[in-house]
């Protein structure tokens, strides 16, 4: 479930690459994706999609902007699912900050492809506590897992699918060709993670979640 303030091109970035990190070992599984933009920002439009429907597992991207609305989309996804996920930017910078929603269940800070392929396989037995550099919930309180975290890589990484996304809303609203007065389709394509730099732009998302590696 993703949550923005009409930004598109947040979206086209953000939605995309954060859809290349589902599982790519549950071929089986059966995904929904809700965003935002598309749905008009309005909660009753995420309730209306859900309903009378029971999921295994809730994710929810949460940016610091839209922090608010992504307390409000876990409380929700709560009520539809057995097991509830917080990642994205602002769980990666600040994860403490999501200890106070009851609602949620397990924090995923950085890269989550490999995470969540793990989470999926204790979803049965609903133990976590072995998956390295996730935060679990236990009782009122979160205890963050040690261990080696490992990072993806990118050249043995399968091509996303987003079969299940709405791509004519993305290629038709390519707002980077604005400045230069197309209106052509496009999409976005993120070939590499990591920076080695420290621009206080994006930084220091970019560290805790890539690496300073560029890959």
């Amino acid at each position: 479930l993703y949550f923005f303030f009409n930004d598109t091109a947040t979206t086209e970035i953000y939605t995309l690459s954060l859809h290349d990190a589902l599982p790519i070992s549950f071929p089986e599984a059966q995904i929904t994706l809700l965003d935002g933009n598309i749905l008009g920002n309005d909660l009753n439009n995420f309730r209306k999609k859900i309903a009378n429907r029971f999921f295994d597992i809730c994710g929810v991207f949460f940016e610091t902007l839209s922090f608010n609305q992504g307390q409000d989309l876990i409380n929700l996804g709560k009520g539809f699912s057995q097991l509830t996920i917080a990642g994205g930017p602002h769980a990666t910078i600040l994860p403490e900050s999501l200890f106070t929603v009851k609602a949620l269940d397990i924090i995923i800070p950085g890269e989550g492809e490999y995470k969540i392929e793990q989470i999926i396989r204790q979803t049965t037995s609903g133990d976590f506590s072995k998956i390295p550099g996730i935060y679990v919930r236990n009782g009122g309180s979160f205890s963050y897992n040690e261990g080696e975290v490992k990072r993806v890589d990118l050249d043995t990484a399968p091509f996303p699918d987003r079969s299940c996304l709405e791509m004519s809303f993305y290629t038709r609203r390519m707002l980077y060709f604005d400045s230069i007065g197309m209106k052509g389709r496009g999409t976005t394509l993120i070939a590499s993670r990591g920076c080695p730099y420290s621009c206080s732009y994006c930084q220091p998302f970019l560290n805790r979640h890539f690496g300073k590696k560029l890959r």
